[in-house]
């Protein structure tokens, strides 16, 4: 299809990713564009994930969206590998931020309702036009947080 491509690259290269051709074959950054970083952002050190994000928050049109979940601490007397294992039971090593810090990522986009919520927290009809889940609903295990946010590119 014309209209999918794959990048076989490392968010770690952002740069690399952002100059890809198959991605300005498909992707005009001078249009409104949305921009995911699902579940990523804390199997990164801090200063990759922070530069990564500001790299394409940089680059995107005015009306774009950037749609973010991410691991957070909860609570920093529990050690950050101890939450992985807990809530993903694999050796991979978090970056466990602030919610203050999750919040940075957004630099000056405008937080779209709800705000800035743990996952497990957000409002099912958040989704315009509200829908039913596809799976249901599990919270976290305390030891690890997830936080989600939307923001908005102001025009």
């Amino acid at each position: 299809d014309e209209l999918v491509t794959v990048i076989n690259g490392d968010v770690r290269e952002y740069e690399a990713i952002l100059q890809a051709p198959e991605l300005s074959a498909l992707i005009d950054f001078a249009r409104p564009v949305c921009v995911l970083f699902v579940s990523i952002l804390h199997f990164l050190p801090a200063e990759v994930a922070d530069a990564a994000v500001a790299a394409f928050r940089e680059r995107m049109a005015p009306g774009s969206y950037l749609v973010i979940s991410a691991g957070y601490e909860t609570d920093r007397s529990i050690p950050v590998q101890d939450r992985v294992q807990a809530a993903y039971g694999a050796d991979a090593v978090l970056t466990g931020r602030t919610a203050t810090e999750f919040a940075a990522y957004f630099g000056d986009f405008e937080l779209m309702p709800p705000g800035i919520l743990p996952i497990t927290e957000w409002p099912l009809d958040a989704v315009d036009p509200p829908r039913p889940p596809p799976l249901r609903l599990v919270r976290a295990p305390a030891a690890a947080g997830m936080l989600a946010g939307i923001g908005r590119k102001r025009i």
